[in-house]
């Protein structure tokens, strides 16, 4: 009889998941949202225009 050895190196913990597929994964997909959302909100610069363009009521400075 021959025996057959498999050595699937199940204490060796430094090797990667050769299954894991980063478009597939939750957490990839909240990161990259997350980043989208700020890109978003740094490009929109100012949100306080009104709707035509015009500016909004703007709070006079404080008198001394």
């Amino acid at each position: 009889m021959s025996a057959k050895h498999h050595d699937h190196g199940h204490g060796d913990k430094h090797h990667p998941n050769p299954k894991w597929k980063p478009h597939t994964d939750w957490r990839v997909w909240t990161v990259v949202l997350m980043l989208v959302a700020m890109a978003i909100y740094v490009l929109t610069v100012d949100e306080s225009l009104q709707p035509g363009g015009q500016q909004g009521d703007r709070v006079p400075a404080a008198s001394p």
